[in-house]
Formats: C-alpha cells, structure tokens, sequence
C-alpha cells in the first residue's frame, strides 16, 4: 500500500452485527454500494418460549454482545460502534451505567456468581489478539483489575465458577485452532486444556460453563457438523451430545437442568433440551423445538434466557427497505485526480 487513503463514496450501509459493509468493486472500475446512514442497530427484544413478542429493554443501538446477571434483574451489554464499552441495565429500574472507560475495546461479558463483578475481554485490536480478561465492580466501586492474560494469544468466552476460584475461556493461537481451558486464580495459575478439538474441521465454538461450575457446553463440530455437547468441568472427563440435528451457542437454565441452543438446520428454530444430571453423568431427557429464531444480530452472544427459562433475550436487526444500489462506474478516475 501506498499513498494517502481517498473516499470514495460517503455514508455507506454498515452493519455492526456482522461487522460487514455493504459494497462490492470489479477489477475493470466499476464500484456499487448501498447508501445508509451508518449503522443501523440493534433492538433488544424479549420473547417467550412460543417466540411472543414481549417488549423491549432500552433503546435500539450498536449493541454486540449481552449477558444477563444470575439473577436475572440487570443486564451486561457491549455497546458502541466502532469503539465497544461494557454498560449495564438495571432492568427493575430501568436505567444504564457505563461501566468501561479507557481506550480499548471490550467484548464477551459475563458475571461472577453474586453477580456484584462483570468480567470482560480487553483488546486494542480488531484481531483480538493479545486479549486480557478483565473485571470490575457493578457499581462502580474499585478499579479495573486484570485477571489474566497470554502473549499472543486471543482469550473468548471467560466466565468464572461461582465461587471464583476457576476461570474458563477458550484460546485461539496461530493454527492451533478454538481450545478450551480452565485456570486456577490463585496459585500457580497453570492452565490446564478442558476440550482440544481432534482435527482443525472440528474447531469449538461458543461455550458456556453451567450456573453451578460442574459443566461446560460447547459447539463444535467434531461430527462434521456443528452439534452441542457438554463436558465436566474442569477435568473434561466425558463428552455428551446434546443435539442431533445441529445446535449452536448453548445456554444453561438457572439450575443447570436445560439447555437451550439454536439449530443449524432449515428452518433455524431456537431449541431446549432437558437434562437428567447426576454426580457424574448427564442424559438428554428430551429436545424440543420452541420457536423460529427472528433475524438475530450475530455478534457475541446471540441471545441470553432468563433464570427461570422463560424468556429469550435476543438482539435483533429491524427488517427495513433496502435502499437503491448506487453504480459507480470508472471510480479509479477519482484517484487519478488526486
């Protein structure tokens, strides 16, 4: 590359949920892109378990990402395009606090089990390369205080167990691909590997330990196909196979008997699995299919559920118009002319 950068065209359609801007150029000069004003958010909407509408929480923005507390009454939130903070609503009063400041982008929240602390990553680039996890008091009160980091390697997913000791995370380095982990917060802080994927075609995806910290549930698809499965936490001692038809970004009920995940089969449906769980073994008592899944927003999480299991969260893009694309044709004249 060379030279100083030139627009081109201003005010270009982008959308923050998939980090995509509408816009395509041909080798020969031709250039075509959708006039937008910017981003065009997101809704946080409320549904049931028939996928009833059920209100909203806040105002519709560049959200990408959410976790709701254990309890249920506030909700963490990545808000901001291009530059992302952690916030959270107090969903019984109904009002927001911003919770990050400085000058790097956070992602991925999730709460410590009393839910007083929301725990984040931090990174300074769009890469997500050299990431940190980080918490800080809901409240405000305190610093940020840095939990854990590895050099040159991207940290997703952290979520703490419940009584703090243990941090899970998945790690992606060069070509080694999603792996899932679990370290000890005092000690040596020795990571130990949870999940290693057997090949690169079976890669991890999302994940996320259950409310009581004996679990973990993860996408990924070692099958071939992206299916749902849960392990024990932290040993990783047994596999068990959760959905059968596909399944994507599970999430645990309150009481670490259901799961909910969304499938990767025509129609895409949102689905929930009961779960028989003993000391040391988990059985599928039933998966049911629950609703179509509306146009979700996909960054970060994809959606959050209520303790209880009764309501989905799910950020969702308003289906509007598209405005007339614009040709512009022998484009690379404007750079001559610089």
């Amino acid at each position: 590359l060379s030279g100083e950068a030139t627009v081109i065209a201003d005010k270009v359609q982008h959308d923050a949920g998939t980090w995509h801007t509408s816009f395509s150029v041909s080798d020969e000069g031709t250039f075509i892109y959708e006039p937008g004003g910017g981003s065009m958010g997101v809704d946080l909407l409320w549904r049931d378990r028939a996928g009833r509408e059920m209100g909203k929480v806040g105002d519709r923005g560049p959200y990408r990402g959410l976790r709701l507390s254990p309890d249920g009454k506030r909700l963490a939130v990545v808000l901001g395009d291009p530059k992302a903070d952690i916030w959270v609503y107090d969903l019984v009063r109904g009002n927001r606090r911003r919770l990050t400041f400085d000058q790097s982008d956070h992602f991925l929240p999730s709460w410590s089990g009393d839910g007083r602390r929301v725990f984040f990553t931090s990174t300074g680039g769009t890469a997500n390369f050299n990431t940190e996890v980080h918490a800080k008091a809901v409240d405000g009160s305190g610093g940020d205080e840095l939990l854990f980091k590895m050099p040159s390697v991207s940290l997703l997913w952290p979520q703490l167990t419940p009584d703090g000791r243990v941090l899970s995370y998945q790690a992606v380095a060069g070509q080694s691909g999603f792996t899932a982990w679990a370290v000890p917060l005092s000690g040596d802080r020795k990571p130990v590997p949870v999940v290693l994927p057997q090949s690169p075609q079976s890669r991890l995806n999302a994940q996320r330990l259950s409310p009581d910290g004996k679990w973990l549930a993860y996408s990924g698809a070692e099958s071939g196909r992206e299916e749902v499965y849960v392990t024990s936490f932290p040993s990783g001692s047994g596999r068990w196979q959760i959905s059968q038809n596909g399944g994507l970004f599970p999430v645990w009920r309150g009481d670490s008997k259901e799961i909910y995940f969304i499938g990767s089969a025509a129609p895409i449906r949102m689905y929930a699995a009961e779960l028989k769980v003993t000391e040391n073994e988990i059985e599928v008592q039933s998966v049911r299919p629950l609703f179509a899944t509306p146009n979700v927003a996909g960054a970060g999480e994809l959606y959050d559920v209520s303790p209880d299991g009764t309501k989905f969260l799910i950020p969702t893009t308003t289906a509007t118009e598209s405005a007339p694309m614009t040709l512009v044709v022998n484009w690379l004249s404007v750079l001559e002319k610089k």
